[in-house]
């Protein structure tokens, strides 16, 4: 199972409303996770073997107006998880 969030805004994000997202995708797993964002004139990708809320934690300070993100349970495959 996966969580899926995203936002594309004019301005940028609260970080409250980011982490509610989050919360939400955190839901349905929490074995790894990533995100892509905007920064400035070009995109980050965060990809991470553990919670998304500590993949957020370690992004401090995100500012940004366009950010997917996804939150995934382990599955019963090693050779795809």
């Amino acid at each position: 199972m996966c969580g899926i969030f995203g936002v594309v805004a004019n301005t940028s994000l609260r970080s409250t409303h980011l982490y509610k997202l989050a919360r939400h995708a955190r839901q349905r797993g929490r074995d790894s996770s990533g995100l892509m964002y905007a920064n400035g004139g070009s995109y980050q990708v965060k990809r991470a073997d553990y919670d998304i809320k500590r993949l957020l934690d370690s992004q401090c300070n995100l500012v940004t107006s366009c950010v997917i993100g996804h939150s995934r349970l382990i599955t019963n495959g090693l050779s795809d998880n």
